[in-house]
Order: structure tokens, then C-alpha cells, then sequence
């Protein structure tokens, strides 16, 4: 089953620039031990349904963090900046089976400090992912409300 986080690494592994960068060292949450400067980390922050009466959210809004860590500052704004290119008003309706991405939207982007200790700089960004449910078979009820038992 595709997931936003599946897309995102998919899209991110798959454009040349990007993957001149980092390679396919794009990860959910956390980092494999011993895995080499640089790489990308993606994590979901969190899912907003969009409430409706008639069942399941047909639209929800997924929060995304993706971090970027290298050893070379240049290269690790590189890798941002080609990241939000791909990635900032993506559009999908169909992007797999299981998922349609209604529109990616780029939110913020920061550097962190630079780690002296293993010599490594950071940079952070956040994106919301609309992501419409109906267009994957969400539930969805058929009849209508009557206020009759």
C-alpha cells in the first residue's frame, strides 16, 4: 500500500538531481546504524481528517517533516532546494492504487546548527499533503439522512 511517505521517497530517489545527492538514503522517522553522510529524513507530523457527516474523511491533511543531513553545507542547500522544487504544489490524483495526493504544499524550511561533533549541517523543512480519500475508495454512505427510525 502507497503512503505519503512512500511517494514521498519515490519521487525524491527517482529525480537524478536529488539522488546525485543523497542517493536512495531517504528514510521514515529514523536512520539505519552506520548509514553514510548525506541522507534525507522524512516523518509524519500528523493526519487531519476532514470531519463529514455523511463517513470517513474524504480529505485529509498530512503533515510532513523532511530532514536533510550532510557533511558539506553547500550540497545539504542543494538538496533542500531541489527537494521544494519537486516537491511544492506536487499534484497526483492518482498517484498509486491507494493513494491520490490532491496538492503538496511546502510550509517552512530552517537550518539547524551545525554539529561540530560529527561535523554535520541540518536542514528542515515542512510540507502539508492533501490527500483525497474519495479518489481511493474511501466509505461513503449512499442514503440519505431522514431523522426517521
Amino acid at each position: 500500500m502507497s503512503t505519503v511517505g512512500t511517494a514521498i521517497r519515490d519521487i525524491l530517489t527517482s529525480d537524478a538531481t536529488l539522488s546525485g545527492i543523497v542517493g536512495t538514503r531517504v528514510f521514515p522517522n529514523t536512520v539505519p546504524a552506520k548509514t553514510v553522510f548525506p541522507f534525507a529524513v522524512y516523518t509524519i507530523i500528523r493526519t487531519s481528517p476532514t470531519n463529514d457527516k455523511d463517513g470517513v474523511s474524504p480529505l485529509d491533511e498530512v503533515m510532513v517533516q523532511l530532514d536533510f543531513y550532510n557533511k558539506n553545507y553547500a550540497s545539504n542547500k542543494e538538496a533542500a532546494t531541489r527537494a521544494r522544487e519537486l516537491l511544492d504544489r506536487y499534484r497526483n490524483l492518482q498517484y498509486s492504487s491507494t493513494l491520490a495526493i490532491d496538492k503538496a504544499i511546502f510550509d517552512n524550511e530552517i537550518d539547524g546548527e551545525f554539529d561540530e561533533e560529527i561535523g554535520v549541517y541540518w536542514t528542515s523543512q515542512d510540507y502539508r499533503f492533501r490527500i483525497n480519500r474519495t479518489a481511493i475508495g474511501a466509505v461513503r454512505f449512499s442514503q440519505t439522512f431522514t431523522g426517521q427510525a
